[in-house]
């Protein structure tokens, strides 16, 4: 078939007949010869193709605007400028699924919403703080005097914590962790499975997930709660420099920094890498480390990307569900995974 329609073609005066319209039927047939099926026209006669055109258009128009133009703008809130990118200075960080929250430089609390869940916790208490942590419901920090400032959904009383001074926080599912300043492990909240009845004696960190596991002054591990093979560490036992408690599984840093994890494995969560770590943070089903040389390594399930970390030096890590975060060595945060930013 020849295509007519949009060709160029001129008259013989030499006029133009553009390329939006097709030419008369006479020209064609001087041309072309007379086209298989074609059928002159009288006057005035318009296609069934054309008929109602006008009409056609305007609804469509119409139909543009009213679907597509809150679409458009549901597009731009959802899918907003990712907030971390703005922050500098900042000395800690704690990824949660729903939340996300750091220490800026002059000690105040900044945080962002993954979803329009839970925003509570994107409004954290004013003050100057130390460090902190984030699960998906609440938020706990320690404050220059110790004191811990806890806010978000304060269910089982999870976000009421004790007086005293604390030397570091840690927020389960349900329950909340931290350690004083005389080695003495407390813990709020929901104290199913005995998850917030820490045993006696002093110890040096603590990380409260499903589970809490905490680091004796000794170097060895104490676990408690449910889930029995992620609270169960690993034999013989070695000294622990750090430890982080997932969903199910339990990872660590052993004296000669290197990567130890149990309990759950079906993405392969407790099968670490090798080399040398100075620190780590288990997810849901995943766990990132940072390596001597301040290189991050992820492990475990990776369906959005959380477990593949881009290039860049880092001092410390948290990883969340489906997302990780990590504190570049210029105090910046970078974020990788399903990080898109949705706002109510």
């Amino acid at each position: 078939m020849i295509p007519v329609v949009g060709m160029l073609l001129t008259g013989p005066t030499g006029e133009d007949f553009g390329t939006l319209k097709p030419p008369p039927v006479e020209m064609l047939e001087e041309r072309f010869g007379r086209l298989p099926g074609w059928r002159r026209r009288e006057p005035g006669y318009e296609p069934p193709w054309r008929r109602g055109w006008v009409a056609a258009l305007v609804a469509a128009l119409l139909a543009i605007a009213v679907v597509g133009l809150p679409l458009a703008l549901g597009m731009a809130v959802c899918t907003s400028d990712h907030p971390w990118k703005d922050l500098e200075g900042v000395t800690a960080l704690s990824a949660g699924d729903e939340n996300a929250c750091v220490v800026q430089a002059d000690g105040s609390v900044a945080c962002w919403s993954w979803s329009n869940r839970h925003q509570g916790l994107t409004d954290p208490v004013e003050g100057e703080f130390l460090t902190l942590s984030v699960s998906e419901e609440h938020g706990c920090a320690v404050r220059l005097d110790g004191s811990v400032a806890c806010w978000g959904s304060n269910v089982y009383g999870k976000s009421t914590p004790p007086t005293g001074r604390f030397t570091s926080v840690s927020t389960g599912e349900s329950h909340t962790c931290g350690v004083t300043t005389e080695g003495v492990v407390v813990c709020w909240g929901s104290n199913a499975y005995g998850k917030s009845t820490p045993p006696t004696g002093r110890f040096t960190s603590v990380s409260a997930g499903t589970h809490t596991c905490a680091i004796r002054e000794d170097g060895s591990v104490a676990c408690w709660g449910p889930q029995t093979e992620a609270v169960r560490p690993p034999h013989p036992p070695r000294p622990f420099l750090a430890i982080s408690t997932g969903d199910a599984f339990t990872c660590g840093i052993r004296d000669d920094r290197s990567v130890v994890c149990w309990g759950a494995n079906g993405s392969g969560q407790a099968t670490p890498p090798a080399g040398r770590f100075i620190s780590i943070d288990a997810g849901q089903k995943h766990a990132c480390g940072v390596r001597t040389d301040y290189t991050v390594a992820c492990w475990g399930e990776n369906a959005k990307g959380e477990a593949k970390p881009p290039l860049g030096v880092f001092t410390s890590v948290s990883a969340a569900g489906d997302k990780t975060c990590g504190i570049t060595t210029n105090g910046t945060v970078v974020c990788w995974g399903d990080v898109t930013t949705r706002w109510p």
